[in-house]
């Protein structure tokens, strides 16, 4: 607006008309945002719920598993044969750079 213009009631009236209107549909859309981010952060509340719920449902089947799996493993290598033992070889080049990094010979 210049300083040198004059405006009349009803123009004022107008121009703060188009300013609210403005406000208006920003505030919706701040509002549908403020929506979605609640929605968005409700997510890993409920994923935690239903993850211990199904634990409080499943917990001893869980824990059997747990434990007879572990019972296998320890008669195995007790047994001298490890049967699902993963091991995975080191190559030299890997173990050269680990020990020029830690300056070793």
């Amino acid at each position: 607006m210049k300083q040198d213009e004059v405006l009349t009631n009803e123009e004022r009236l107008n121009r703060i008309l188009l300013h609210l209107e403005r406000l208006d549909r920003r505030d919706r859309l701040r509002t549908w945002g403020g929506l979605v981010h609640a929605i968005l952060s409700l997510i890993p509340t409920v994923l935690l719920l239903l993850g211990l719920w199904y634990f409080y449902q499943n917990g001893p089947a869980i824990i059997q598993s747990i434990t007879q799996e572990a019972a296998n493993e320890a008669a195995a290598a007790a047994s001298g044969v490890a049967q699902k033992t993963i091991t995975l070889p080191a190559s030299p080049d890997l173990v050269k750079q680990l020990k020029d990094l830690l300056h070793l010979k």
